[in-house]
């Protein structure tokens, strides 16, 4: 005997994929509105042995969160968010958060190591973003990743926050595992 998933209440036909949830003009990956994943050029770049006054300095660290957006073309209607941390886990975390583009860095100015995330729908000027990264941190040694898409940071401040811990968590971790430390 063959069986077949009911279907009553399924939408069909062209419209399938447009309709989530009864929400006409919704997406499959969307939460509340919110579609989680983007898709353009997403860089990751990972710093060790940079200079732990430059991670400390929020000044350098919005100026070079502003520069890599302003090099995406994205300069308006940005949405920001600062957190500073302390302890063992002391420096900074920012975000930028544009239309079509997003920033976010972490440091560690004790273990004298940072992450930048830049995500773009755009055209990402890599190498731009990493001459800057290197220059304006003065990173001893830097590992580099691509990737086809990224997980969006919300606009909202309170989510954008929650989002940022998150990825600072993430990237703590991910750093120290690096190197073994």
């Amino acid at each position: 005997m063959k069986r077949t998933a009911p279907t009553a209440g399924v939408p069909s036909g062209p419209g399938l994929f447009t309709h989530i949830a009864g929400r006409p003009h919704g997406t499959l990956s969307a939460v509340n509105g919110f579609d989680p994943l983007g898709y353009g050029t997403h860089l990751i770049l990972d710093g060790f042995r940079a200079e732990a006054s430059a991670l400390a300095d929020g000044a350098l660290l919005e100026a070079v969160l502003r520069s890599a957006l302003d090099l995406m073309n994205e300069g308006d209607g940005v949405s920001s968010l600062s957190v500073q941390a302390s302890g063992d886990d002391a420096g900074v975390s920012a975000a930028l958060v544009a239309a079509e583009s997003q920033v976010c860095i972490h440091t560690f100015s004790g273990l004298e190591k940072l992450s930048l995330e830049a995500f773009s729908t755009r055209s990402l000027p890599t190498d731009a973003i990493m001459r800057t990264f290197v220059e304006r941190f003065r990173v001893g040694r830097f590992e580099c990743r691509v990737h086809g898409r990224s997980r969006l940071l919300p606009k909202e401040s309170a989510r954008l926050a929650l989002a940022l811990h998150g990825g600072r968590t993430y990237a703590r971790l991910r750093l120290r595992d690096l190197l073994g430390s």
